[in-house]
Parts: structure tokens; sequence; C-alpha cells
């Protein structure tokens, strides 16, 4: 019979590194044919960072702590600081190996300025300030950095630690560690559940407090196109194109796109599925939800259910083939190309007449509201088009050319609450709130590429690229009068400098467009001034 021994520790070097192991051993008794021995077992602790305390990095677990006595790995007490552990990084293409911001103490006498001390002004005026100091994280100055980074350099995370040691992020967070390897474990650290709870517990009520509309919001989805191997990443179909991806969901202010919430799922989950997911979480944190826009994609019978039965309101749009849809289209589209239902809606003219609706479901259960079929005639020429060449080359028949005539220019809306012809186009086109809130995810929050080998490093992105966005588009609502964009605003921000002597720093002088910037959080330019925690 097998018999276990005590385990013990053990240390080796390796690569100039000292790391430690738990070795487990087991006697195996003799038999009639092998003799008794000892089986070892060896479990890695990783680098070893404080011998004395037993304390360890792992690549896996982060920093551990082991009790000497039962060899129970835990974690280090809330007041270890892990020491800056030099760190080169690969050659660049030009041949040069920078080395990480830790690694070399010395501080320029020019840092770039602008950027990283109006962000740090703009955290402050936003919901973001209530939740970013409650994120438990081990470096929150590595946080703080971090999050400059992405708002202010769209490049690969490879290339942080370079930024950081020409910014003047280094001094406002000192002990900022932005080396790859380090940004990773932040990462995770930042996409655990807990942090997840903490923060949204904390940024939803601030976001009431800042003006946004959390009763009235707009759902809608989009692909994170990756090639990740973890469970989130599937084949998604989606608008007919296939897609190896990740579905992200967003929710967002109606009236200014301001984003409230995210939710995450796989590839090859529909949307549809996912609203129901979405609307139990956004239960548990107290958001009460009055009107939600959404479009064909999130209107199944069972979420409009859900959302009857949570007494909210609902603005969508009718896919071709729902019986609704069809009923309306026969019943309306002779008479609909009347003077009297003549909307302007932009540089757009539609015909727009409105109807009572029943939506059935296979249950029985009724959703009343009003139908509205509107008629471009702008798209029923294209569509049109487009169908009668499909017929010259043989790709559609009679039958079927006839039935597309039927509906070109088509499309119908459906409210639960009856609203004006004139304004319900006004109404569903907020969505496109959220395809603007989509664009600033995926071209200025540096949400793509996705770079992360694993689910928890891939939440903490996706929770870092939202705090982006959100003040993507507060620097997008104050920018309304200025002729460039948020990014560009950040840029010009950058070319101002500060030059260091000794605890003091001198910035250079602002141009028009930096003075406008500050101007939109109230600041003026500091001359000279006292460096923060300056070492």
């Amino acid at each position: 019979m097998e018999k276990s021994m005590p385990g013990f520790l053990s240390f080796s070097k390796k690569g100039g590194h000292e790391y430690g192991f738990i070795c487990f051993s087991t006697w195996v008794p003799k038999t009639e044919v092998s003799q008794g021995s000892v089986h070892k077992k060896f479990v890695t602790l990783g680098r070893v960072l404080d011998k004395t305390k037993l304390i360890f990095r792992n690549r896996k677990q982060g920093i551990i702590q082991v009790d000497p006595d039962t060899l129970e790995i835990k974690s280090p007490p809330p007041e270890y600081e892990p020491p800056l552990i030099p760190r080169k990084k690969r050659a660049t293409k030009k041949g040069a190996i920078e080395m990480s911001l830790q690694a070399n103490g010395h501080v320029p006498l020019s840092l770039d300025f602008g950027d990283c001390f109006f962000l740090d002004n703009l955290v402050l005026q936003t919901p973001i300030k209530a939740s970013l100091p409650k994120l438990v994280v081990s470096s929150p100055d590595s946080l703080h950095a971090l999050l400059c980074y992405y708002m202010s350099a769209p490049y690969n995370n490879n290339h942080a630690a370079g930024w950081l040691e020409g910014n003047y992020a280094r001094l406002l967070y000192p002990k900022a560690n932005l080396s790859s390897q380090r940004i990773s474990e932040l990462l995770a650290e930042l996409g655990t559940e807990e942090n997840y709870r903490i923060f949204f517990s904390h940024y939803l009520p601030a976001c009431q407090e800042h003006g946004a509309n959390t009763d009235k919001v707009i759902f809608d989805s989009t692909g994170l196109p990756n090639s990740i191997h973890f469970p989130l990443t599937a084949i998604s179909r989606h608008n007919g194109e296939y897609s190896n991806e990740v579905r992200l969901l967003y929710v967002v202010d109606q009236a200014t796109g301001y984003p409230i919430f995210f939710r995450y799922f796989p590839g090859n989950v529909i949307d549809a599925t996912a609203i129901l997911h979405l609307m139990a979480e956004l239960s548990v944190y107290r958001m009460n939800l009055r009107c939600v826009l959404v479009d064909a994609g999130f209107n199944t019978n069972k979420d409009l259910k859900a959302l009857y039965d949570n007494h909210v309101d609902v603005v969508t749009r009718l896919s071709r083939n729902r019986k609704a849809y069809k009923n309306l289209v026969q019943e309306h589209r002779n008479s609909l190309e009347d003077i009297d239902n003549l909307v302007v809606y932009g540089s757009r003219c539609l015909y727009i007449k409105s109807s009572s609706c029943e939506i059935e479901d296979e249950d029985g259960n009724t959703f009343v509201g009003t139908g509205y079929v509107c008629l471009d005639p702008d798209r029923k020429a294209s569509e049109q088009q487009k169908a009668l060449h499909k017929f010259a080359r043989g790709e559609l028949s009679r039958e079927e050319l006839n039935e597309a005539l039927k509906v070109t220019g088509l499309f119908v809306l459906f409210s639960t609450q009856p609203v004006d012809t004139k304004d319900i186009l006004k109404l569903y086109y907020l969505r496109q709130n959220v395809e603007q809130v989509f664009d600033i995810c995926k071209n200025d929050a540096n949400i793509l590429p996705l770079s992360v080998r694993s689910e928890e490093t891939f939440r903490g992105h996706l929770l870092l690229t939202f705090i982006c966005t959100v003040l993507f588009r507060e620097m997008q609502m104050r920018m309304q009068d200025l002729p460039f964009s948020p990014r560009e605003g950040l840029i010009n921000l950058r070319n101002q400098k500060v030059q260091v002597f000794d605890s003091d720093g001198i910035t250079t002088e602002p141009t028009k467009k930096i003075n406008e910037m500050y101007k939109l959080l109230g600041l003026t330019s500091p001359i000279r001034f006292h460096l923060p925690r300056h070492a």
C-alpha cells in the first residue's frame, strides 16, 4: 500500500533567478515484480520574491505566499508590495532593445505632459471617479497609467513601457509598471467577477447623478473577430456573414449614447438569447428599465414577453417573416402613398401610416401596440433596380420578382406605446447612438485587435476598454463645437511637454488647440508646479 510522506520546500536557480518548489514524496512498497521506491511529485511555486516570507510570483496564480508549517498556498498580506524587476523587451524592428521603466530609474529632462494631465482630471469629472478607486488590483498606479496609455496611444501593449518612460504618467503614477508581463497580470486581476461587481455597483448610481438616463436605453451587439483558443470564440452568423468571434452587448442611454453597461457572450449564441440574461443581470443592479430600443434581432417572442412581464416599453423593427408584418403591409400598402401620410425626417421624405397591432406567440400570449408601416421612395427605387437585375440574370423567377416588388422600400416599426408618426423615426433612429459608441470602442478605445490569451485577461481588457469608451464619449459630448476629434485633441495635448527640474516642472507654452481642450474641463495650463510624488 502506498504511503504518503511529508512535503518540503526546495529551491533552484536558473538564468540568474531563484525558483521555489514543493516536493511531495510517496513510498511505494516492494512487490513481487519491483523493489520499494520513493515517487516524488513537484509543485512549481514560481520565482522567489521574498525567501524569508516565502512569497513567489507564479505565472498562473500571480503573487502567492506559502505557509511554512502546512505548505498551504495563500494570498500575501494586503500591504505587501512586490519588488520592481528589471526586464528586457524583445528587440524592435530597428534593432533597439527597450528596457522597462523600472529598470531605468533616470527621469528624462523633458516628458510628454498634456495628455496625461488632461485625462487625470477628466476621470474626476465623470462617473468613472466613483468606481475606479474601488477596483481591487495590486498596483493602482499601473491601472491608472495603463488607462492613460489605452486612451492616448492606440498601439499594442508591447509598447506601453516605452510610452510610460517618456510620459508625465511616470511621475504622476510612480509605482506603475507597464511591462508586458505585468500588464497581463493586471488585466487578469481587473477582470475578476469581484471587480466587475464592484465597478458597476458604483458606476451605475454615479451615471444617474451625472445625468445619464438609465431607464430609457438601447440594447445592441457587435462582433469581436479573433482567433483566440478559448470557449468564448465561436463561429457566428450575423447579417448573413460568418466569422470567428466573441459577441459584445452594450447598453447605452437613448438620448446621449452614454455607455451604461455591457455583457459578452460566445459568438455562436444568438443575440435574442443574450437579452434575457442581460435583463436578469440589470435587475440585480436595480436598474428599473422603462423603455428599450432594439433592432429586429432582439425582439423574439421570448424577448417581448420578458419586456412585457417587466412592464418595459419597447420600440423595434419587425422582421418580414412575422405575421404582424405581413398583415400590416397587406392592409395598408395600397393606401400608403398619400400626401396625408408624408413625413419629413431630416433630408428624407417617407410615407408612414400607423395602425393598432397585435403580436401573438406560440403560447397564446398577445403583445398589443402600434404598428408603423413606412415606405422610403429612394430605398424603393434602389431595391426595385436590384430585384429587376436579379430577374434579368435568372436569379429570380417571375413569381419571386412579383413578391419582391411588393415590399421594396417597406419596413415596419412596432411600439408598445403610441407615438406620433412624425416622431417615430426620430425615436427609432436614436439607435444610431449605439453605433457611434461601437465606433468609439473599436477605433479609439483599443478593443481590437484582441491580443489576450485567457478569459481572465480578456475580461480585464473589456472592462478597461469600457472605461475608455465612457471617457471618449464624455469628450465627444463636450467637444461638439470644436473642429477636431477627441483622438486629435489628445494628440495635440501630448505635444505639450514638461521640463523636469529636480522637484519642479515647467511646461512648454500651450497652443490654441491645447487651451481649448483644457477649457472643456475648466482647467488652465500650469506653468511652474511641484512634481507629484517625484522621487
